[in-house]
């Protein structure tokens, strides 16, 4: 029984000392390698890469506008470009069908020779 008795007191004293650590927030936070101030860096660090990706953003939100608006001025040009070739391909249509005018008095070839 003497045997029992001596696990027993270990288990206990095994047993106080996990519940200890397990209750300790200083221990467990120590166990993490957490030190004092190092949650101020964090809170410090998390802050940087909110800004920075706030930014980052905002670039390029800023990008993407600058593109669709040359875009659209690339269509409006282009749009223009179209009807200026429109009208200038119904001009050229409008004139070509139009036959030249002939002379009233032209002069025609005519045999004078025989063979």
């Amino acid at each position: 029984m003497g045997v029992v008795g001596s696990s027993t007191v270990f288990e206990a004293v095994n047993l106080e000392k996990q519940l200890g650590v397990m209750s300790d927030p200083q221990a467990s936070t120590r166990k993490r390698g957490v030190r004092e101030g190092s949650e101020e860096k964090t809170v410090e660090r998390k802050q940087k890469r909110m800004i920075k990706n706030r930014e980052s953003a905002a670039r390029s939100r800023a990008r993407k506008q600058a593109y669709t608006n040359e875009l659209e001025n690339k269509v409006s040009r282009l749009e223009e470009e179209n009807e200026r070739l429109r009208k200038q391909k119904e001009l050229d249509t409008i004139l070509d069908s139009t036959p030249p005018p002939e002379p009233k008095h032209q002069l025609r070839r005519s045999s004078s020779a025989s063979f």
